[in-house]
């Protein structure tokens, strides 16, 4: 299986130095990460106020087209048929990340896989002790955000970049709307990273504008929806149904 690894990091920063590294032989390479909007991408300042109520700071933007330039990487590449994207502020448990990362995740019927997530998301599980021992593969029906280290196979990169080209939402949450992108959210459970606590890049994300009272409503009114929809994706949504083919024994 011919996985890309790229880990997203800010060029010079302290972070990229101090970065737990995968093992010797093990090709990977990073990406310098964005600063701003990149070329093929819009920010929607209007739409971004009406989803989140508030406008989304310079850093998530360019957050944002990091993990873009990623998914365009694999879909440029020739060969390679998936991609695992990790951010520089984790610390990764590079031997069974690498076990599960070498497996063809799309001939499973799995597009979309987190080996970390920042809330306590609500799941089911597909398959206990899958595809190895003591780790567990879920499907999760509530957000878990956060965008540290995932697996995209080439079909998700395809739709993300294509549909995620007006930005409104934060990278993570844009991903995890499985109700509005038709792609499932899988994980496996426990976590093969571990978040570091260091101080976020990502300022002003909390009251930055006052809306005009068209500008709450349509924001009140598009909560209600997004809310019905993720409850009825959380109750009555697609399951993913697997396959028996990549399985490790």
């Amino acid at each position: 299986m011919n996985t890309l690894i790229r880990v997203i990091s800010i060029a010079e920063n302290e972070r990229r130095r101090s970065f737990h590294r995968p093992p010797e032989g093990v090709n990977w390479a990073f990406l310098d990460a964005s600063t701003d909007l990149i070329e093929g991408l819009e920010y929607d300042e209007d739409l971004a106020w009406a989803h989140m109520r508030r406008l989304l700071a310079r850093p998530e933007i360019g957050v944002y087209g990091s993990h873009v330039r990623a998914w365009r990487e694999l879909l440029a590449h020739p060969s390679a048929t998936q991609i695992l994207v990790v951010e520089d502020d984790v610390y990764v448990d590079w031997n069974v990340t690498l076990h599960l990362a070498a497996l063809d995740w799309s001939s499973m019927g799995v597009d979309f896989l987190k080996f970390f997530g920042r809330y306590p998301a609500k799941s089911k599980i597909l398959r206990w002790h899958y595809p190895i021992r003591d780790r567990h593969l879920v499907q999760y029906t509530t957000p878990m955000y956060g965008a540290q280290i995932y697996l995209l196979t080439r079909r998700a990169a395809e739709h993300f970049e294509r549909n995620f080209r007006r930005i409104s939402r934060p990278i993570d949450v844009e991903m995890e709307r499985p109700w509005a992108t038709g792609i499932a959210v899988a994980g496996i459970v426990p976590s093969t990273a571990l978040e570091l606590s260091i101080p976020s890049l990502i300022t002003n994300r909390v009251g930055n504008r006052k809306g005009t009272r068209a500008e709450v409503a349509r924001y009140l009114a598009g909560r209600v929806v997004e809310h019905a929809r993720a409850r009825l994706y959380r109750y009555a949504g697609a399951r993913l149904k697997l396959t028996q083919k990549g399985e490790l024994r």
